[in-house]
């Protein structure tokens, strides 16, 4: 008995960005409603979430896609308007971008 791999990936690529966007705009939806919940400490662990399934499921170009879209949006949405300085936004950012891009590599 064979055993069929499940390819959930996207033939093209306009949906695989699609997809990306999508998950951006549907994490960062809910990251935003759990903030009463959570605060606004810990915002990207939603928002990273968005870029592993979306580096899993659509493939590289659309992970680092939602990646770029996703934490610029975050720091200036959760950080700057948290009251922490734009410096210490600027510096989550590079950090959780690096450690976002060395787990897919």
């Amino acid at each position: 008995m064979s055993r069929r791999r499940v390819n959930i990936r996207f033939h093209h690529a306009i949906a695989r960005y699609l997809f990306a966007i999508a998950a951006v705009a549907s994490t960062f939806a809910l990251s935003t409603w759990l903030i009463p919940f959570t605060g606004t400490d810990a915002p990207f662990g939603v928002l990273f979430a968005a870029v592993l399934v979306t580096s899993l499921v659509a493939g590289i170009g659309p992970g680092i896609c939602s990646l770029v879209i996703n934490l610029p949006l975050a720091v200036y949405i959760f950080m700057t308007r948290a009251g922490r300085a734009p410096v210490d936004a600027a510096l989550l950012l590079a950090i959780d971008g690096a450690s976002a891009l060395g787990s897919r590599f």
